[in-house]
C-alpha cells in the first residue's frame, strides 16, 4: 500500500511539470525561428538577384513580439526590374511584418513611405504612399483575403502621357476575398478625397470625396506567363462585374449596379456600362470645355445627350440614365459612335512584369 502514495506523488509531480516543459519548448522553438530568419536573411540578396530583378536589401533585420509574435523590421528596401522598356525601382523607409507565432497564415505587412519610380530620364517618383497590407491564407498558402488600408497616396506623374495629371488620394481601404468555390474574387474598394491637379479639364476641379465599388473577379486563369494568364481566363469566359459603383464631386456624381468587363479573343476589353448622371449638365459641360476630347468627338458626345435626355423627358432635368458599349474598340454611347479606342498591347505590358514573377 506504500507504493500507492508513491505513484500518486509522480503523477502529480508530472502534472505539474508538463506545463514547465511546454512552455520551455515554446520559447525555444520561438528563439529558435527567430534565429533561422535572421541567419537565412543575408542569402537573399544573391537569390533575388536574378532575371533582371535587383534588390538592395539590408544586411540585417530585427525580430521582436515574444511570447505571441514575430514582429519582423526591415529598415529600409529596394526592389526593381532593369530589363524592361520602362526599368522601375520600389523603395520603402521600413517595412514591418507581423506574424502570429501561432497561427503563420493570417500575417499583416506594413510598408512606411513606398516609392515607386520609373528610371528612365526627367521621370520622377511615379507612386508615393504608406500602406497597411493585412493577409490571411488558407492551409495549402493560397490566399483567402486581404485588408490594404493606404494614407497619403500620391502619383506624380503617369508614364508617356502628353499631360502629366499629378494624383492624390488621402485615405483608401481595399478589401479582396477569395469565395469557397475557388473560382471568383471580390473586391470592395473606397477612395476617399481625390485630388487631380495640373490636369487640363475643369471635370475634376473639386476633389472627388468619395469613389466606392464593389467587383468580383470571376474564373482566374492559369498558364505559364501573362499572356498566357490572360488568354485562359478570357477562354473560360473570364470577367469582371461592378455590381456597385459610385463616385461623388461637389458639382456631379455618377451610380452604377451593372458593369461588366471582359475581353475578346483578341484580349480586347468589352465593356458593358449602365449608369445614372447626377446634375449630368455639369459633368458634360466639365467635358466639353476639357483638352481631352477634340471637337469631332464633342459634337458627338452633345448630340449623344440630347438623344438620351429627350428620350428620357430629362431635358428639363438633371439626371440621366447612360448606357455604354465597348465592342471591337469601339466606344458608344446609346446609338452614337464616340470614339476609336487604340489597340491594347499586351505584349508591351508584360515588359513591365519581371519575368520571375511572371509564372
Amino acid at each position: 500500500m506504500a507504493k500507492l502514495p508513491k505513484i500518486l506523488a509522480r503523477i502529480i509531480y508530472g502534472i505539474f511539470l508538463l506545463p514547465l516543459v511546454l512552455i520551455t519548448f515554446y520559447i525555444w522553438a520561438w528563439f529558435i525561428a527567430a534565429q533561422s530568419l535572421k541567419s537565412y536573411w543575408p542569402t537573399l540578396n544573391k537569390k533575388m538577384n536574378i532575371n533582371g530583378v535587383v534588390a538592395d536589401l539590408p544586411t540585417s533585420i530585427n525580430i521582436q513580439g515574444f511570447p505571441f509574435n514575430f514582429v519582423i523590421t526591415i529598415p529600409g528596401i529596394k526592389l526593381g526590374y532593369k530589363n524592361g522598356h520602362a526599368p522601375w525601382l520600389l523603395s520603402a523607409d521600413r517595412i514591418d511584418v507581423l506574424i502570429d507565432f501561432l497561427r503563420p497564415m493570417a500575417f499583416e505587412v506594413r510598408i512606411h513611405k513606398a516609392r515607386q519610380e520609373f528610371l528612365l530620364p526627367h521621370q520622377p517618383a511615379m507612386l508615393i504612399a504608406t500602406m497597411h497590407i493585412s493577409n490571411k491564407l488558407n492551409t495549402d498558402g493560397r490566399l483567402d483575403n486581404m485588408v490594404i488600408n493606404i494614407t497619403d497616396w500620391k502619383m506624380v506623374q503617369p508614364l508617356y502621357l502628353e499631360h502629366p495629371f499629378p494624383l492624390s488620394v488621402r485615405r483608401a481601404e481595399i478589401m479582396i476575398n477569395h469565395k469557397e468555390n475557388n473560382q471568383e474574387w471580390s473586391v470592395n474598394t473606397q477612395l476617399h478625397d481625390i485630388a487631380v491637379s495640373a490636369m487640363p479639364t475643369s471635370l475634376v476641379s473639386s476633389p472627388i470625396k468619395l469613389m466606392r465599388f464593389h467587383a468580383s473577379v470571376s474564373n482566374v486563369g492559369q498558364g505559364k506567363n501573362f499572356i498566357d494568364y490572360l488568354l485562359s481566363w478570357q477562354k473560360n469566359n473570364g470577367q469582371i462585374v461592378f455590381h456597385q459603383f459610385e463616385m461623388t464631386t461637389e458639382k456631379w456624381a455618377i451610380s452604377s449596379d451593372n458593369i461588366l468587363l471582359q475581353l475578346d479573343q483578341q484580349l480586347q476589353p468589352i465593356a458593358r456600362i449602365n449608369l445614372v448622371l447626377y446634375d449630368y449638365k455639369a459633368f458634360v459641360n466639365g467635358l466639353l470645355n476639357s483638352e481631352l476630347a477634340n471637337i469631332d468627338i464633342k459634337e458627338r458626345i452633345q448630340e449623344a445627350v440630347r438623344l438620351l435626355a429627350a428620350a428620357q423627358g430629362n431635358t428639363a432635368q438633371n439626371k440621366l440614365a447612360v448606357r455604354m458599349l465597348i465592342e471591337n474598340k469601339n466606344l458608344s454611347v446609346g446609338p452614337i459612335s464616340i470614339y476609336t479606342m487604340p489597340n491594347l498591347n499586351w505584349n508591351y505590358l508584360q515588359n513591365f512584369i519581371p519575368k520571375s514573377l511572371k509564372k
